[in-house]
């Protein structure tokens, strides 16, 4: 075969995986699903227990690394350690199954499934990791997701770290002194009553919605959609900047407060009756500033 032909040959092998990538992008959306989601191959069988350890060492940070599947990380029973469960509905060979790794009093947990891009159904087997502690304050807790779900519930820490590339994060009424949460794409929820003094957000893409008290807000997008909603009291200090996408806040009480908005473009509102003065609004005598850096969009602020 010519050089010609060979490169006619490749040239449409190419095309055809772009189409396929394209049918299969254009069905996830009408679907409502991720592009950079996770299948389970094995989703019709049951699910197994791959591994079921506990340590009662005394721990106060806890490091997990996750490839794909889920991870979940809850409160216990008072001295009762902390376990760690892996589930799957593959027989994950035991060199593919958690890594568990004490040093001092910090924990990591890293899976040793291999990443892989999922196509059509194509994809690595997935597994889950139930993480039960103690109830008491943590130092640190870290969560690294590839893909899939994580969902943390009740946790104390005074530094909470989460990095999700896709797929869907549940917070619920967890307590932290900082949070910072990275999300590339995929969706983060704050579920019930969460109390974060300072919290920092970083969104590529994806939707974010809220529910917290926190005192101290800073938020980098890219694009998507935000929403947090303050539960009793209005923040201390609210930095926002986005450069496209839609952003909301709700705060609870009536009590002064400003805005500095310095947009290109787009719309910023605001549900409170505001004087403008230049690109500075008051509500009331005027209080904390809160600064808004827009390139596009829309910003809200409301009761």
């Amino acid at each position: 075969m010519n050089a010609t032909k060979v490169k006619a040959v490749v040239s449409l092998i190419i095309w055809l995986l772009v189409g396929a990538i394209a049918v299969n992008a254009f069905f996830l959306f009408v679907q409502g699903g991720s592009w950079f989601t996770f299948t389970d191959p094995d989703a019709d069988k049951p699910i197994q227990v791959l591994s079921d350890r506990t340590t009662t060492a005394d721990v106060d940070t806890l490091i997990i690394e996750w490839s794909v599947g889920g991870v979940t990380v809850k409160v216990g029973e008072a001295d009762s350690g902390i376990r760690v469960v892996e589930r799957s509905r593959s027989n994950l060979a035991d060199n593919k199954q958690v890594q568990f790794d004490q040093n001092g009093s910090t924990l990591t947990l890293r899976s040793r499934n291999k990443t892989h891009f999922v196509f059509f159904g194509w994809g690595t087997q997935v597994s889950y990791l139930e993480v039960t502690v103690e109830p008491k304050l943590y130092q640190r807790l870290k969560i690294t997701q590839a893909s899939g779900n994580t969902d943390v519930v009740g946790i104390q820490a005074t530094t909470f770290d989460m990095t999700s590339a896709s797929g869907s994060v549940e917070l619920n009424t967890i307590s932290v002194s900082t949070a910072n949460l990275i999300q590339t794409s995929g969706e983060i929820t704050l579920l019930g009553a969460n109390q974060i003094d300072t919290l920092k957000v970083t969104m590529t893409s994806g939707r974010f919605d809220g529910r917290a008290d926190a005192q101290h807000v800073t938020v980098n997008m890219t694009s998507g959609e935000f929403g947090l909603q303050f539960l009793s009291t209005n923040p201390l200090s609210l930095d926002h900047d986005m450069t496209s996408g839609s952003a909301t806040y709700s705060l609870p009480q009536s009590t002064p407060f400003s805005v500095s908005v310095d947009k290109t473009s787009g719309a910023f509102s605001s549900g409170f009756t505001m004087t403008q003065n230049g690109n500075r609004y008051d509500y009331g005598t005027g209080g904390p500033l809160y600064t808004l850096d827009m390139t596009s969009g829309s910003f809200t602020i409301r009761p």
